[in-house]
């Protein structure tokens, strides 16, 4: 209890660190936020949906952290501080659990070791994982604890029972489980198969966690078809083009921007590759399975990417969640060299790594930011710009619906109609072109014009939308991403860049807005003129 509590401590500074260098939100990332949006509608009676009444969306990766999000949000109206304490708790409990199987496979029973030292020492160090298992608020926390559960499970030769809960779990938490709960269940195959030289006795003892997985799997997808309408997240719709190579092509650029980022990842992949060849080589594959098995989690982490192209977000976060694994696969490995661990080296390593990494933590603190502080401020200004929107048109007849990119902290605060132009929440624009344009910006790619007509978001606040100038900036990002909509005769003919004044308010808007909505607004306290825009 004492390392536990050691490791408790370590997750709370680290968790502070993220935090100070994060824009000081305690609110989430902005697709934390999406979620968000689910669990407050869900635990509200309103079912999975974006709008209130509008239609039922899977916008979220994660069904599993959804219903704990609205559990949360049914006994707390905000809940992102227990959402953050939490996360906090699952990855102290997981980091402990990997920390003592660490200090059990090298036999060493002092309270702080240097295997484990190591490891905890390289991911306060290394900014990453903190960022985004605990501190996003996203389901990735969740994701970490059950993959390094459930690696530790098969490593210290679990029963069944715990095994198949698990499986359930990994389930319902993220698509690509279909793929780690498969090599999870042929791993206890072949760990069976060494112990019992039978095939048949080894197929019978992983009969019950086969069954779990693929009734988990088919109730799942039935459920998703049957609620949604669809057999997968919205967002792998959104996010996922149908063409393979140039999600291969994506995915290798992003394997390889993770390997130089962070020089951990690149070591532990190496020794893997090398270690792999050795054992094949020496045909001394039953007495390694342990070693082979957690380097099979670190090439299966580094696979996925190639099939979904990887994300877009920074300090890898698709490969965070097992990062912990791929430290304990360096430890291991090097152990397979015969190298003795000590304090002195475990110092050195870190420290010298401290210097290799590209972004160490301690140039984040300096100037109080790292390479991702801006998920944070964007669900903070657009929670604030919603909340201004509130107030501007609460005179009005009604709140206009808003065309979003950025669509989490936006709809969480807003109380109109919100429209997803990117199609994370939105099916029709999620659906309309399978094969998405390979030269955009990743998960940004399913902006289609047919679809936004046909949609037609009454307003479109872009950037900072209150002001007191005569002109609408449009920045370079909306015009990529939105495919430079704003030149074209139709969008012109339909919407006007305008400065819209509320008579009770010192301030303006200005931004796109429809012209029909101009016509319906409320003239008593409304007026507009039309502005250029840029």
């Amino acid at each position: 209890m004492i390392k536990f509590a050691l490791i408790f401590f370590t997750v709370i500074l680290a968790t502070f660190v993220s935090w100070y260098t994060n824009s000081m939100s305690l609110i989430g990332i902005d697709d934390a936020n999406i979620y968000m949006v689910y669990m407050k509608n869900f635990a509200n009676g309103h079912g999975f949906v974006y709008n209130i009444g509008g239609e039922r969306v899977e916008g979220f990766t994660s069904l599993l952290w959804t219903l704990i999000g609205a559990l949360a949000f049914y006994i707390k109206d905000n809940p992102e501080i227990l959402l953050l304490v939490l996360n906090v708790f699952m990855i102290s409990y997981c980091l402990w659990t990997l920390v003592c199987y660490i200090d059990g496979y090298f036999k060493d029973n002092r309270l702080i070791t240097p295997a484990s030292s190591l490891l905890i020492g390289s991911l306060i160090v290394i900014p990453g994982y903190f960022h985004w298992t605990v501190f996003s608020l996203l389901e990735t926390g969740l994701w970490s604890l059950l993959l390094i559960t459930i690696t530790l499970n098969l490593l210290k030769g679990r029963k069944n029972g715990e095994f198949c809960i698990l499986l359930i779990l990994l389930t319902l938490c993220r698509p690509e489980s279909m793929l780690w709960g498969a090599y999870f269940i042929f791993a206890k195959f072949i760990k069976h198969f060494f112990e019992t030289k039978s095939i048949k006795n080894s197929f019978a003892l992983i009969m019950p966690a086969l069954i779990v997985f693929i009734v988990s799997i088919v109730g799942l997808i039935s459920w998703r078809e049957y609620y949604f309408g669809f057999p997968l997240p919205n967002t792998y719709y959104a996010k996922v083009s149908s063409n393979l190579i140039a999600n291969i092509k994506s995915g290798i650029r992003y394997n390889l921007h993770s390997l130089s980022l962070n020089p951990l990842i690149l070591l532990s992949f190496l020794f893997v590759v090398k270690n792999l060849y050795t054992v094949i080589r020496q045909k001394n594959i039953p007495k390694q399975y342990d070693l082979l098995f957690v380097n099979g989690v670190v090439l299966l982490t580094l696979s996925i990417p190639l099939y979904s192209g990887g994300d877009h977000f920074g300090l890898s976060r698709f490969i965070q969640p097992t990062f912990p694994l791929f430290l304990l696969a360096l430890l291991m490995n090097l152990n397979f060299l015969k190298f003795q661990f000590n304090y002195y080296f475990s110092m050195v390593f870190i420290i010298v790594f401290v210097f290799a990494n590209r972004n160490p933590i301690h140039y984040n603190l300096l100037d109080k930011s790292s390479l991702i502080a801006l998920e944070w401020s964007i669900a903070t200004s657009g929670r604030k710009k919603s909340e201004k929107l509130n107030l501007f048109f609460k005179n009005n007849y009604k709140y206009p619906s808003q065309g979003v990119i950025a669509a989490g902290g936006t709809a969480f605060s807003y109380k109109g109609f919100t429209i997803d132009l990117l199609g994370l929440n939105n099916v029709e624009m999620a659906h309309a072109s399978e094969e998405k344009n390979a030269g955009a910006l990743k998960n940004h790619a399913s902006f289609n014009k047919e679809v936004f007509y046909k949609q037609s978001p009454e307003i479109i606040p872009i950037g900072n939308c209150f002001k007191k100038g005569n002109i609408v900036v449009i920045d370079d990002f909306h015009k990529v991403v939105l495919l430079q909509i704003f030149k074209e005769k139709k969008f012109s003919d339909r919407y006007s860049p305008v400065k819209i004044e509320n008579k009770n308010l010192d301030y303006p808007l200005v931004l796109f807005a429809s012209n029909a909505f101009l016509d319906s607004l409320n003239r008593k306290i409304y007026k507009y003129e039309v502005v250029e825009f840029e």
